[in-house]
């Protein structure tokens, strides 16, 4: 699963339903810049959460599913 907050408040779901957990998310304050910017820089752009993503698929057996 992917989540995309602070990386630690969550952190343990992934052993809870039994799949790798991807946490995406801010864990330091005080940057600034435009939206765009401050989510590259804190890792919860859209192309960070697509990629986390594929990473939670391929490392999954889809044959599972």
């Amino acid at each position: 699963s992917v989540h995309d907050a602070a990386s630690h408040s969550l952190a343990w779901i992934g052993s809870a339903l039994g799949v790798p957990q991807y946490a995406l998310g801010v864990d330091r304050f005080g940057e600034s810049g435009t939206i765009a910017d401050l989510h590259d820089a804190t890792g919860i752009s859209a192309g960070s959460i697509v990629n986390a993503s594929l990473i939670a698929i391929g490392d999954h057996d889809l044959a599972e599913w």
